[in-house]
């Protein structure tokens, strides 16, 4: 895949022998020095020892990169810093070095890993990753409903249906809709 994916360039901030609420305007001021430097096209964050440095090209997170360096510098602080690249089938940061995929074959591959991924997490806290939200007008319909999708139906107006994983959503809100839709006369 070529540039067009989201950058981000982690700048860790080590401070020699500064007191906290010096460290705190002293990151503050760099942040805003690289903001000043890097342009318009780089979007700049800080958290409390990060900074965080949002580029659409790995040429431009680089040069991003090169200018905080030398900000820091200018201020007598050191830092370590990482390149990552958005993946946006694994949802995650990635170094560059991790490829993307390339084929429709691979991009299915990733999505259903991430699927299966998002299952274990939910089965092993407990806890599902969504879940979908019906209204219906009687609690005969909201059980018939949550049954055919594989919920629970509430006396109160709604049915809901709690799946991990991602795409299950779309495949049981689409269940629901279908289940929904009066028959035809």
């Amino acid at each position: 895949m070529a540039d067009s994916d989201d950058w981000r360039v982690t700048i860790s901030v080590s401070h020699a022998r500064a007191g906290q609420a010096q460290q705190s305007l002293s990151l503050r001021q760099v942040e805003e020095d690289i903001r000043g430097q890097v342009g318009r096209g780089i979007a700049v964050g800080a958290g409390e020892a990060q900074i965080f440095l949002y580029a659409d090209t790995e040429t431009a997170a680089g040069d991003a990169e090169r200018i905080a360096r030398d900000v820091l510098a200018g201020h007598g602080m050191t830092a370590e810093s990482a390149v990552h690249r958005w993946h946006p089938i694994e949802e995650r940061w990635e170094t560059p070095d991790v490829p993307m995929p390339q084929t429709k074959d691979e991009r299915q591959a990733e999505h259903e890993r991430l699927v299966a991924d998002e299952a274990a997490e939910s089965q092993a806290t407990g806890v599902a990753q969504w879940d979908v939200r019906a209204e219906l007008s009687s609690h005969h319909q909201r059980t018939r409903r949550a049954d055919q999708a594989g919920g629970t139906a509430r006396r109160h107006g709604h049915g809901r249906a709690g799946r991990s994983g991602l795409g299950v959503p779309a495949l049981l809100t689409a269940r629901m809709a279908v289940a929904l839709i009066p028959p035809a006369p």
